[in-house]
């Protein structure tokens, strides 16, 4: 994925975590004993932390979002 398309992922994943699961990027950090920046980075597209975009997944960003949703048209 090029940077463009990682940045759409990373807003869709913030935007599943803040309207769908109501959580903070504090709690998402302490369920992957990853920090907050990380957390953050990850969401802004500054890093494409494939283990925290599986976390999203296992809590169910697929039944929102498409595959071709989150890859930003690229599939």
């Amino acid at each position: 994925m090029a940077n463009s398309e990682y940045k759409i992922c990373a807003e869709l994943c913030k935007k599943y975590r803040q309207e769908i699961l109501k959580m903070t990027q504090e709690e998402v950090a302490k369920e992957l004993e990853y920090s907050q920046e990380n957390i953050s980075a990850f969401e802004n597209g500054r890093n494409s932390n494939n283990i925290i975009f599986m976390w999203y997944v296992s809590k169910g960003i697929l039944k929102h979002y498409s595959i071709d949703e989150l890859c930003g048209g690229c599939s």
